[in-house]
């Protein structure tokens, strides 16, 4: 039943990812050339409500040959996160509250970002209070370029879309749906817009029928905007 339940919310994602058509997204855009002091600060929504629920700020402190490891400050305090170079997170926050690490690293982005482009991948992700271990799947794709306005100006940006499973199913629930919608702007090396919204199954649902029905639970709807940015000297 694991396993059905597993292949059920693979073959939705992944047909999800195949379905949309694709526009045209110009020239290939390249990974991001970082540098120690870029910052970008994002006003933080409720996706549900519109209402914003704070702020979040990421700079850049070190680049080795391998990582890119930012100070991030939001309401719930400072921490590290660690990217790859083509901000692919080794650590982020799960739907419903939970950080986790990666290996090998969250697939994100795929650089070049150009027309057409698909990519998919799985990762384990390791809870960092429980220890839980589980797979998740990853399906990605370039949906096109838009011009998007923000606090911090306007910027030219491709989106890209994400269909993503959590494999952290239990007897009484379905394992995790994750969307993202993610607008990367090359003028800043990083995106301008995200969008995620989750949800899961609830199995043990009922309407009073013979056949019990299942319930879908939403999960948070978050927004964040680029409000303003700082690139250091290149």
């Amino acid at each position: 039943m694991d396993s059905l339940r597993t292949a059920t919310g693979l073959c939705v994602l992944a047909l999800l990812t195949a379905c949309a058509s694709l526009a045209p997204v110009g020239d290939p855009v390249p990974a991001p050339g970082l540098r120690v002091g870029d910052t970008w600060t994002y006003a933080v929504y409720d996706g549900y409500r519109g209402t914003q629920k704070g702020s979040t700020r990421y700079s850049v402190q070190q680049i080795t040959s391998h990582a890119v490891v930012t100070r991030r400050e939001a309401g719930d305090g400072p921490d590290t996160r660690i990217f790859t170079w083509e901000w692919n997170p080794y650590t982020e926050e799960l739907p419903e509250q939970r950080m986790a690490d990666f290996s090998p690293p969250f697939p994100a982005f795929a650089f070049p970002l150009e027309d057409g482009k698909r990519w998919s991948g799985t990762v384990i992700a390791v809870e960092g209070k429980t220890g839980r271990r589980y797979p998740v799947h990853v399906f990605a794709r370039v949906a096109g370029r838009e011009t998007l306005k923000t606090a911090a100006g306007s910027f030219d940006a491709i989106r890209v879309e994400r269909s993503i499973y959590l494999d952290n199913h239990e007897w009484w629930r379905s394992g995790t749906r994750w969307y993202q919608s993610e607008w990367y702007a090359p003028a800043v090396g990083r995106s301008v817009r995200y969008q995620d919204y989750s949800e899961y199954t609830d199995y043990t649902k009922s309407n009073d029928e013979p056949l019990i029905r299942s319930a879908i639970i939403p999960g948070d709807k978050t927004v964040l905007e680029l409000t303003a940015y700082r690139l250091a000297p290149r």
